[in-house]
């Protein structure tokens, strides 16, 4: 999968170079390799959007099955493992997803006219904006995590104080637990 990614990021940097090539003669033999070229990826990119759609396909469907377990879960560490098959499942198909984007993305790039300073930076703009807007949903995600982390920590927290007799209880003790039950929590999720 990284390798995709990888593979697309240097097909844009190729095309990229091959854009800002000037209006000598040597700089239009570049430009008409790298059209070239852009011909010739644009199948592999077919190629790859099928390949990432089929496998995407699979996990979706691993995941209906992950979630059909969860439902028939009975005792609490069929949950708990099915929960986790269930979560790390969905990461798969979100990366399959960035995945197709990225593909798609570059594939687009073969068809930009890189000798247009307009083409080229609208394709560029678009470039960052999809960058940036996959950088701040994983940041959003992250966060995500953590609050749920620290809900459930607390949610515990507050169970086991409630079977505590009341005279066992002092800040001290509270801290502990809500640190120890949070940091639990937190690696859980890191696990999973």
């Amino acid at each position: 999968m990284k390798r995709i990614l990888l593979v697309t990021m240097a097909v844009i940097a190729a095309l990229s170079i091959g854009g800002c090539s000037g209006g000598s003669s040597g700089g239009g033999v570049i430009t008409g390799a790298v059209a070239g070229a852009g011909a010739l990826l644009q199948e592999t990119f077919a190629g790859a959007e099928a390949d990432l759609e089929r496998y995407k396909q699979g996990k979706i469907e691993e995941l209906k099955a992950a979630n059909a377990r969860l439902a028939a879960a009975v005792d609490e560490a069929e949950k708990i493992a099915a929960a986790a098959e269930v979560k790390a499942l969905k990461k798969k198909v979100e990366n399959l997803s960035d995945a197709q984007g990225g593909v798609g993305l570059a594939k687009e790039g073969t068809k930009v006219d890189w000798t247009d300073p307009k083409a080229v930076g609208l394709f560029s703009s678009n470039v960052i904006m999809a960058a940036v807007a996959w950088i701040f949903r994983k940041k959003q995600v992250t966060e995500a995590t953590k609050r749920s982390a620290e809900k459930v920590g607390r949610e515990k927290t507050l169970n086991e104080l409630a079977a505590m007799p009341k005279e066992e209880i002092t800040a001290e003790v509270v801290t502990n637990k809500l640190f120890n039950n949070i940091g639990l929590e937190r690696a859980n999720q890191k696990v999973a």
